[in-house]
């Protein structure tokens, strides 16, 4: 930090005014769950008002799970979910009535026990007249809410309509909702009861970044390892940010970070199919490869292959429009002239990864596709920009990038984020079987059927920000409900009755 301002971000003047004994800007850099009881403490009346205002701001922010952050925290620092339930605290606060609210997601992140917090938020904000629409895929919300509209049946191509609306418990008995199973009861993921043994363990000492206290931690390698915790624990912190940096050489981190801004490149090209599918063409037309690159001599020479045109709006948003030359479909004419089996280069780009295994017979080509729909992205089309992924969309797509390897160590950060019930099965089925396969597998993750699913579950806490850091709890799913202080263990309670 700063040695002049020690991190106060203001200059020595200002910095010199104290109130109790500190300045505005350690005030600023308390977690909000500290901040609240220091201000408590000051006795004005002149600050009295201005102290219960503040208070219920704070308050809010720490109903909704944010309560480990610092007034000082930038802004670009925060996850994209942590940012959106800043954005709900300071709507609690107005009284304005009759607004909608559109929330993505917004338990992303979130644990169990702080996911219990933000529903009651949603439920104040509608109770003050105005009508809050989520979409979510959490079971509790689900539940909590009063109206539910499910679009399936599937994702891609196979979904675009409603499957079921109404009440949850009008989607529990209807029959053709996938979503009414898992909120019923009458489907879960199994729980598997054979733990594995861990083979050996990397060690982890005295870690201290961030509010680490001096954190000592044994990783068992060759099975899967569950970290978890409730919210600004530090589970990133130890394992982001420490052990994936100190084990580089043996880990293989997955997390869900864009894998590429460029609206060039799409899922063919970062999955390696498109060379193949391109030397299919090629052959297939006796012509050169070069003409099925959509930034080579096949490109539309006035979009110059991208398909649209982007106008600059200046203050406000970019515009796109379709290429009128080609279409939207990146290629000259000629170039679409050239087939096989019936599709030019953009309806093949045009099929989904699961449409594409069955199109296509070379055997290379067909084990990269497979790979895709193994980690459930099946759905999307060959062509789809990888700029338009979602975070969860892009870790699965880096997570099949690298499962030819064996014998390595996978650290994925909380890749449930987006995913139904049903994906979450399909991912635990991926998961468990790179760990058969020789792996080992380690996650940061909230979601209950996860954890009880591993063979090693890592509680850290007791809360977030300061009062956090610690190890609570370490063991089989089974020993961590064991553990009273451990928020993890008591919600595992419930999963197996």
């Amino acid at each position: 930090s700063c040695s002049v301002c020690h991190g106060g971000r203001l200059n020595e003047q200002a910095l010199s005014v104290l109130i109790n004994g500190k300045n505005i800007g350690e005030y600023a850099n308390l977690p909000i769950t500290s901040l609240i009881n220091e201000i408590s403490k000051i006795e004005d009346s002149v600050a009295k008002p201005i102290i219960a205002r503040m208070s219920e701001i704070l308050q809010s922010l720490i109903d909704i799970g944010i309560g480990y952050v610092s007034l000082n925290r930038s802004i670009d620092t925060l996850s994209g979910g942590e940012a959106q339930r800043i954005k709900l605290a300071r709507e609690l606060g107005s009284d304005l009535i009759e607004i909608i609210y559109v929330l993505d997601e917004p338990t992303a992140g979130l644990h169990p026990r702080d996911t219990k917090n933000l529903i009651n938020t949603l439920k104040k904000l509608r109770d003050a007249q105005n009508t809050v629409i989520v979409v979510e895929h959490d079971l509790d919300t689900m539940l909590a809410s009063d109206y539910i509209v499910e679009v399936g049946p599937k994702a891609g191509r196979l979904g675009g309509e409603i499957i079921a609306v109404g009440t949850p418990q009008e989607i529990i008995g209807n029959e053709k909702s996938i979503t009414g199973k898992y909120l019923g009861g009458k489907h879960k993921a199994e729980t598997r009861t054979q733990r594995r043994t861990p083979k050996d363990f990397l060690l982890v000492e005295n870690a201290n970044l961030h509010n680490l206290k001096n954190v000592t931690v044994k990783i068992p390698t060759g099975v899967f390892v569950v970290v978890t915790g409730v919210s600004g624990s530090g589970k990133s912190s130890l394992i982001n940010d420490i052990f994936v940096n100190k084990f580089s050489e043996k880990v293989v981190f997955v997390d869900q970070s864009s894998v590429g801004a460029t609206s060039r490149g799409n899922i063919a090209t970062y999955s390696g199919s498109f060379e193949f599918i391109r030397d299919i063409m090629a052959t297939t037309n006796k012509v050169s490869k070069a003409l099925f690159s959509s930034n080579s001599k096949g490109a539309c020479s006035d979009c110059e292959g991208l398909g649209y045109h982007k106008i600059d709006m200046h203050f406000m948003a970019d515009v796109k429009t379709v290429c009128e030359t080609c279409e939207g479909k990146k290629y000259t004419a000629d170039t679409l002239r050239y087939q096989y089996k019936g599709k030019n280069i953009f309806e093949i780009l045009e099929m989904t990864v699961e449409e594409a295994v069955n199109f296509f017979e070379e055997v290379e080509l067909n084990r990269r596709l497979k790979l895709l729909l193994y980690v459930g992205l099946g759905y999307l089309n060959l062509g789809q920009t990888l700029d338009t992924l979602s975070g969860g969309e892009s870790q699965r797509l880096r997570l099949a990038s690298k499962l030819h390897k064996k014998g390595e160590f996978y650290v994925l950060d909380e890749p449930t984020s987006g995913l139904h019930p049903s994906d979450i099965e399909k991912l635990l089925s991926l998961l468990q079987n790179l760990v058969d396969s020789g792996n080992s597998v380690l996650v940061i993750e909230h979601n209950l059927d996860v954890i009880r699913n591993a063979d090693w579950v890592i509680d850290l806490g007791p809360e977030g920000g300061d009062k956090g850091g610690e190890i609570i709890a370490e063991g089989t799913p089974e020993q961590i409900m064991e553990v009273e202080e451990s928020y993890t263990g008591q919600y595992l309670k419930s999963q197996f009755r």
